[in-house]
């Protein structure tokens, strides 16, 4: 049996619908396609899951991220089955103006995080739990692979953990892990875009400091 609980702050942009936001209406069809698939799937691939999705605080008061900027993502989705947790931090995003992937902090946080759950789990014993990300895209697909370059496909997106609202097949698999491509080490073009060529190759690695407030 799957439980699920959609929590929200009143900054939400769903029943704050503050134009200045500019995403409210992608916020409200991206959570209003979760709650289906989890609805659809309750049964089936998300049996035995407890599913939470939480609207992430504001600046100063949230879960950020700092690397060369600091972002705090919009949602936490939070499943547990068993004695194992996942921890998903997503960005709904429209990326027509956002770096690409090599220079972007947002789009490379899964990359850190999967270090961070390693590095965590150790120092504090947590070894059942996991810390991951994913941009939704509200940009399609076409549109972004013609400013990202020729070499990037579905499959590149996908374990760039790019993901796209209006994909054919549908992201909420991918977040929910059920076609994952997590572990399989996928490889990411590299040359492509303009801001992979004026910045260059891509920067040291370093883990993010993060704030809980």
């Amino acid at each position: 049996m799957c439980g699920c609980g959609f929590f929200f702050q009143a900054e939400d942009g769903i029943r704050d619908l503050v134009r200045s936001r500019g995403l409210g209406d992608v916020y409200k069809r991206q959570v209003e396609g979760l709650r289906d698939y989890v609805r659809r799937e309750a049964a089936g691939a998300l049996a035995n899951k407890e599913i939470y999705l939480l609207r992430n605080l504001s600046r100063g008061k949230g879960v950020g991220f700092f690397q060369n900027e600091g972002f705090f993502p919009d949602f936490i989705l939070w499943l547990k089955e068993g004695e194992h947790q996942r921890i998903i931090f997503i960005e709904p995003h429209g990326m027509r103006y956002e770096k690409t992937y090599w220079p972007s902090d947002k789009a490379r946080l899964h990359e850190r995080l999967a270090g961070l759950s390693h590095e965590w789990g150790a120092k504090l014993g947590l070894r059942n739990v996991t810390l991951d990300s994913f941009i939704v895209s509200a940009t399609p697909y076409d549109e972004l692979r013609e400013y990202y370059g020729s070499s990037w496909g579905h499959k590149e997106f996908t374990n760039s953990h790019i993901l796209f609202e209006r994909s054919e097949e549908g992201y909420c698999q991918h977040l929910f892990g059920e076609h994952s491509v997590r572990g399989k080490k996928g490889k990411v073009p590299s040359g492509e875009g303009a801001e992979r060529k004026r910045t260059g190759s891509p920067r040291a690695k370093r883990n993010p400091r993060t704030t809980s407030r």
